[in-house]
């Protein structure tokens, strides 16, 4: 809405604009305000590893490169929350050590579940009736919603109404990578 609003504003500060975005590319009007646009995919334990202790020496350790490893493969961005939350958690062990039971039960599960749960830690909060989790899974929205249930169940997702929908989040993962936060 920033830069769909102040649009003329912004573009004439001597400023060089970079917007992070789950998304492709902004909405609309936004989306006419960037002259190029940048997909990164996630990247793997190892050069998350090389980010950290580029990035935030002090933080580098074999606790968060466990955390890494059990992670990744995650965005930069998503790297830095988790490390953080990994260092801020009163017991940084027993978080490790469930996020890794997690990751353990996430390996287990039937291959139409981990798509599902991959796609929704992809994706962040979201709902079954969402465009993006439906084309990436394939599936209909009946069978991504029994399968949301069933990760529910497993305690590996958690619920929560937001008014007419229900929305999915992966329980420890979106702890540990800033995804609980809403769209």
């Amino acid at each position: 809405m920033l830069f769909g609003r102040y649009r003329d504003a912004l573009w004439e500060l001597p400023v060089n604009w970079i917007v992070s975005s789950r998304l492709d590319t902004p909405s609309a009007p936004a989306d006419a305000f960037f002259d190029r646009s940048i997909t990164m995919s996630p990247w793997p334990a190892e050069r998350l590893a090389e980010f950290v202790s580029l990035r935030a020496p002090e933080l580098a350790g074999p606790g968060v490169d466990a955390v890494l490893t059990a992670l990744a493969p995650l965005q930069p961005g998503q790297a830095l929350s988790a490390v953080q939350s990994f260092l801020m958690a009163e017991d940084p062990d027993d978080l490790a050590d469930r996020l890794i039971d997690e990751r353990r039960m996430v390996t287990e599960l039937p291959d139409r579940l981990r798509s599902l749960y991959d796609a929704l830690t992809s994706l962040g909060p979201t709902h079954a009736s969402d465009a993006r989790l439906l084309e990436e899974v394939g599936v209909s929205r009946s069978r991504i919603t029994h399968g949301l249930k069933e990760l529910e169940d497993l305690h590996l997702v958690d619920a929560e109404r937001v008014g007419r929908r229900v929305r999915y989040r992966p329980r420890l993962t979106s702890l540990l990578t800033g995804s609980t936060r809403g769209r």
